[in-house]
């Protein structure tokens, strides 16, 4: 007769603990409540993010001075930053060896669509299948704080308001596939009829790597623009290993 392991008695109990009861909140509400709470006390350069992995096409449901980033709510996953340590935790798939574990990614640099660089923190919570479901992150822009004195009143003064309207002239979704294609396939204006199959792989794996295959459609989407079938695409992404 199998005997259960310590470490698996206390996993089960830890997901039998913390699991949502019916009328809870789940986990992605305790982090808007979270990120509400530090609007309260955060200066203006720290952006806090808080995303449902389980929606990528709208995953920023909440977010706290969205200027830092030029984000809003209901952006998608793939309008991420730049070099960010926690996206590619995000888009790792699910492992059984991560159910029900809450993940810190420390202090990572990363960077803003217009360059500038962040420092960045992350916590992902995956669910009972090791998937990730909802994350909270942090983008902090020392640029303000390296500004003359007199910036520093503002600066400690806590965020208010609403900031659904700050990013202005944020970047479409549609834009950021177009962009995230176009970026893949190089050189820029080639005959995609005459690539190789090693260089239209390299395009898929550029483009899984910036999170493009988590929305909806995006394998269609890929197949039409690298003129081949959406199967050739999914055979690809077996070979690269996305499961």
């Amino acid at each position: 007769m199998a005997t259960t392991s310590l470490a698996e008695k206390l996993k089960a109990g830890y997901a039998k603990a913390f699991a949502p009861k019916q009328g809870e909140p789940d986990g992605t509400e305790v982090l808007i409540g979270i990120a509400e709470a530090l609007r309260q006390i955060v200066g203006s350069h720290i952006e806090v993010v808080v995303h449902d992995l389980r929606v990528p096409e709208k995953s920023v449901v909440h977010i706290v001075n969205g200027h830092v980033s030029g984000r809003r709510r209901g952006h998608p996953i793939i309008a991420g930053l730049a070099e960010d340590e926690g996206f590619r935790g995000i888009i790792a798939g699910s492992n059984p060896a991560d159910a029900n574990v809450v993940r810190v990614i420390g202090s990572y640099l990363s960077s803003s669509r217009d360059g500038r660089g962040l420092r960045s923190s992350s916590v992902i919570i995956h669910d009972k299948d090791g998937r990730a479901t909802s994350a909270l992150c942090f983008n902090v822009d020392p640029g303000p704080v390296e500004r003359v004195a007199q910036e520093l009143d503002r600066l400690l003064m806590p965020a208010n308001g609403d900031d659904e309207d700050e990013a202005g002239g944020a970047i479409t979704t549609e834009e950021l596939i177009l962009e995230i294609m176009n970026t893949a396939i190089q050189p820029p204006g080639v005959d995609v009829k005459r690539m190789s199959k090693a260089e239209k792989l390299e395009a898929v794996r550029k483009m899984h790597a910036r999170g493009l295959f988590m929305m909806r459609g995006s394998v269609e989407r890929v197949a039409k623009q690298l003129k081949t079938t959406k199967f050739t695409i999914y055979n690809y992404l077996e070979e690269l290993g996305v499961k």
